[in-house]
């Protein structure tokens, strides 16, 4: 009974989400639906993490070793292991950098005593991410191709990455715009794939 009670706010919370509201004050969140705000704040987790974040991020892990474990072909999950290292040699720093400067804020995130940054997004999600985009690199590459091919992945992440920042608590831009979020992805995608390719042919 309590898991279709659960599941049933769950589905209601998704299904509406588009008309909740935020509202920051003194580093609380606030809803305008009222039932939302009850669902969230009537569960908040050990730390200060709500239930809705908590399953956002849940599922960015379950999504993310998926989409590493189906389509990353097994003959090629070596190179798709050092691509993520790569990745996170420069996402880790970064991120660190990002959010002690106060540009961007976490307020619930896992492991929030260990890090200002997510580790979530920095040490899995972008890096998994970064191994699919060099599996799949166009071949025999043109410059529509390549930008056609990087700005949709580009784009992808950073809707994703605004729609959470708009409507909960996984990220707030402090001094922060979604286009420097675009520009940096696209870069570091570029560079780390030249790095990777160099590695791999050694």
């Amino acid at each position: 009974m309590k898991v279709q009670i659960f599941m049933s706010k769950f589905v209601d919370v998704f299904t509406h989400l588009k008309y909740y509201r935020k509202e920051r004050c003194e580093n609380s969140i606030y809803y305008s639906n009222e039932n939302l705000y009850t669902f969230v704040n009537d569960r908040s987790l050990e730390g200060g993490m709500h239930v809705l974040e908590m399953i956002i991020e849940a599922l960015s892990w379950v999504i993310a070793f998926l989409l590493f474990y189906f389509l990353i072909p097994k003959l090629k999950k070596r190179e798709a292991f050092i691509s993520i290292l790569v990745m996170q040699l420069f996402t880790w720093p970064l991120g660190f950098i990002v959010a002690e400067l106060k540009l961007i804020s976490y307020p619930s995130r896992f492991f929030e005593y260990a890090t200002t940054s997510s580790f979530t997004f920095e040490f899995l999600v972008f890096p998994v991410i970064s191994a699919l985009f060099n599996q799949y690199y166009p071949k025999r590459p043109t410059l529509l191709k390549v930008l056609t091919y990087s700005g949709l992945i580009v784009s992808v992440l950073t809707i994703a990455e605004v729609i959470l920042e708009l409507y909960t608590d996984n990220i707030e831009y402090i001094q922060w715009k979604w286009y420097w979020s675009w520009i940096t992805m696209f870069i570091l995608l570029h560079f780390t794939y030249r790095i990777w390719n160099q590695v791999k042919a050694k």
